[in-house]
């Protein structure tokens, strides 16, 4: 017998179906490969381009059993009540708990194979990583996209040699830096569900290795084999990078003000929802303009602690990639002209996206309502109000 917790089973659960495990495989169902022994217990699931495994070190009878994926769903909880998944001598597999003090009782007469589950061994050579790489597969995974049929721009890059982890949709690219991998080519992996969640929470330390064509990957108590794409070709990001010297204006933000035009971003008017156009200004200020099409009033959002350098410079960019490079913590920004990507970049991260045609920029207006910075709460609240209809009264009422 096999005893686990209600907690225990859901984690497990969660993991698995967000790493999108949970689909049947070709032909039955999907199955969860659990083995008890002295040495701890392990959960196992598969699919074509991953295997994922869990391991919990308790000591328990040794067994092996193969568990319908579906058999978690019925008994799962986030309390510590207690699970037994036992082998009858008929060699079926029952899964006895306790629900609000009523006995439950699941019995699966199948009795799945476990070699049903693909296992791949541990590379020999490993590189120890902190923690924050996995925070930068979890920021890689969400800059992809999967709408491409010429390029993997659903796919990850680890640059080996470069120690680099690089997503791009097209449109925007994040480059990541300072990584250790235990090979010197570009790999491309999945931007598989794990890295869309926060069910794993790394701690200590990211394990790195690679055997064969599976990037391993391990950290809280799992353990990852991922498939790697030899096929397909990923493009050449770290090639559009510029060094920040060749930049016309750039300007660094102070924490209060980026804070200001993350907050007050969503609220500004806007018609067009797939480029999501606002005009950046770097001149003696940094401002950001808007105007909803067929709009009668222009809004800026004004920067008071934050002065740019270099030339004037007015861009027209989506105001979604000026947000995410916000919300990843960005703090520095370079322009290289009005048509060529803007960049932000710390010391070890490039965030670089594709401007919008120079003439959408929006031309200065000598009634703009100005907001600015040095006022936060005044600013945000009347935009909140306008988000609902970018009419007349309302812009009045901004102004």
């Amino acid at each position: 017998m096999i005893t686990l917790t209600r907690r225990e089973i859901g984690h497990v659960r969660a993991v698995l179906r967000r790493a999108g495990l949970a689909r049947p495989a070709a032909g039955g169902p999907a199955i969860v490969c659990i083995t008890a022994g002295p040495d701890g217990i392990r959960f196992r699931a598969s699919s074509s381009d991953l295997v994922a495994e869990y391991r919990i070190d308790r000591s328990s009878e040794p067994m092996q059993l193969a568990v319908p994926l579906a058999m978690f769903d019925a008994c799962h909880g986030k309390s510590a009540e207690p699970v037994a998944f036992t082998k009858t001598s008929r060699g079926e597999l029952e899964v006895e708990w306790t629900d609000r003090g009523i006995p439950q009782l699941l019995v699966d007469a199948n009795g799945e194979p476990v070699d049903s589950v693909a296992a791949v061994p541990v590379p020999e050579e490993i590189c120890t990583n902190p923690t924050g790489l996995w925070q930068a597969l979890v920021d890689a995974a969400a800059a992809g996209t999967s709408d491409s049929s010429r390029f993997a721009l659903d796919a990850i890059q680890l640059r080996g040699e470069a120690g680099q982890i690089i997503a791009t949709d097209g449109r925007q690219a994040l480059v990541q830096s300072g990584y250790q991998f235990p090979w010197s080519e570009d790999l491309l992996i999945g931007a598989t569900g794990i890295f869309r969640g926060r069910e794993i929470a790394p701690n200590g330390q990211v394990l790195v290795g690679q055997i064969e064509d599976w990037v391993y990957l391990a950290t809280a108590g799992w353990s990852f084999w991922c498939k790697t794409d030899r096929e397909r070709r990923f493009p050449l990001v770290h090639s559009i990078l510029r060094s920040p010297e060749q930049a016309t204006a750039r300007v660094s933000l102070s924490e209060s003000d980026a804070q200001f035009w993350l907050k007050s971003l969503p609220c500004l008017p806007n018609d067009e929802s797939h480029n999501h156009p606002v005009t950046l200004v770097l001149d003696r200020q940094a401002l950001i303009r808007s105007r909803a099409e067929g709009g009668i009033r222009t809004l800026e959002l004004v920067l008071m602690q934050s002065a740019p350098q270099g030339e004037p410079v007015t861009v027209a960019l989506n105001r979604r990639f000026l947000a995410h490079s916000l919300k990843l913590g960005f703090r520095e920004l370079y322009l290289f002209g009005d048509s060529a990507p803007a960049q932000f970049q710390d010391a070890k991260r490039q965030y670089v996206f594709a401007l919008l045609a120079p003439e959408s920029a929006l031309k200065p207006v000598d009634d703009a309502v100005q907001l600015r910075s040095s006022s936060i709460a005044a600013a945000v609240a009347p935009l909140t109000h306008m988000k609902r209809s970018p009419t007349r009264r309302h812009v009045r009422q901004a102004a």
